[in-house]
């Protein structure tokens, strides 16, 4: 089937009616985000994305990857939404039909290796495998699980209640708290995209306080304000909100794609933590996303107690990088090499503690 590498965003563009069709399981695969992501990035981003088409000339799957310019002009190849985005899988029409387009992935790559230097990819050995069988074809591959960026994942299989059922014994403190909160004036709701656009500053603003040690967040909140609006009308994205005492004491930001929801920020005002205004907003929005028709809700990388709470299991992910130049050699993470490094060592010790065959 035909393979195209598209380099450019009129180009991609172009792909929209076939692209929106695709079942993406994940909302970074999305052609509205892909799109909005790269116009946002275009001075620091171009398009990588690499199409197949079917006989019949109708899109049938889509690696939807960006070249990112970092420090000293290296070319980092990695999925739209680079580092904020937590996952990079392709996606296809088919399941079946994977292990062909990571055949095809590969080829791609190999024969555009002097438009990159590095490969950096988040991906689901469950929805990728074959892509990371199929990547030693273009370059020294280094793959490896990195505990703390495996996901949390809530699967409401056979819906809320009964979910809820086997959950709700993790949060008595929860409900004793959110019996102060029915005490005082509180609403829930859901924003419009009027709304949305209205109160991104407080999710911002309440965001980069909590978690204003790990790094900066302004280029990241400039593109939100421009995507989520839109995203928000198109069913793509959705806030919940609670209000107490008139004011905003928590706010969670889920991008969606079709049964699949990721959780991708959450804000809450310290002046309600003691009330578990976090917690109450996350259970009433969980709620409202399965009667909705949502079946799995990914609450991305990172250890925390809430996850833990709500998680029914784990999402593997692999952190994969393939230097392809001595500039991408040179750009490999070094904290991440460390984590590769103990990782194969690892393994070279349970190997080596197998008994011997008799």
């Amino acid at each position: 089937m035909p393979i195209e590498l598209v380099r450019d965003l009129p180009t991609l563009e172009a792909l929209a009616k076939g692209w929106t069709s695709l079942p993406a399981d994940h909302p970074f695969a999305t052609f509205g985000f892909a799109r909005a992501w790269l116009a946002h990035f275009r001075e620091s981003a171009e398009p990588f994305a690499i199409v197949r088409t079917d006989g019949t000339g109708t899109l049938d799957a889509v690696a939807a990857w960006a070249i990112v310019t970092g420090p000293g002009g290296t070319r980092l190849l990695t999925g739209v939404g680079a580092r904020d985005a937590g996952l990079h899988d392709p996606i296809v029409r088919h399941a079946k039909d994977m292990p062909a387009f990571a055949g095809d992935i590969a080829g791609a790559l190999r024969a555009a290796r002097g438009q990159w230097d590095l490969l950096a990819l988040v991906l689901r050995p469950a929805a990728s495998g074959p892509l990371l069988a199929s990547l030693p074809r273009v370059g020294w591959t280094m793959a490896a699980p990195v505990p703390w960026e495996q996901h949390a994942v809530i699967e409401f299989a056979a819906g809320w209640d009964a979910y809820w059922a086997e959950r709700s014994r993790h949060f008595a403190d929860t409900r004793r708290k959110a019996r102060k909160i029915a005490q005082r004036p509180h609403r829930f709701y859901l924003a419009s995209p009027a709304r949305a656009r209205d109160l991104m500053p407080d999710l911002f603003r309440l965001h980069a306080e909590n978690l204003a040690a790990l790094g900066d967040w302004r280029e990241l909140y400039l593109f939100l304000a421009t995507y989520l609006p839109d995203a928000v009308a198109r069913g793509d994205a959705c806030m919940p909100i609670l209000e107490i005492d008139g004011k905003i004491a928590a706010i969670d930001l889920l991008l969606r794609s079709g049964p699949c929801c990721y959780g991708f920020l959450r804000a809450l005002d310290p002046e309600f933590r003691h009330l578990g205004a976090g917690i109450a907003l996350t259970t009433w929005a969980l709620e409202k996303l399965a009667g909705d028709g949502v079946r799995t809700v990914d609450c991305g990388a990172g250890q925390h107690d809430w996850k833990a709470r709500f998680a029914t299991g784990a999402l593997a992910t692999v952190c994969v990088q393939v230097p392809v130049t001595p500039a991408g050699l040179l750009a490999l993470d070094r904290a991440w090499l460390r984590r590769y490094a103990s990782h194969r060592l690892s393994w070279a010790r349970r190997l080596l503690a197998r008994p011997a065959a008799s």
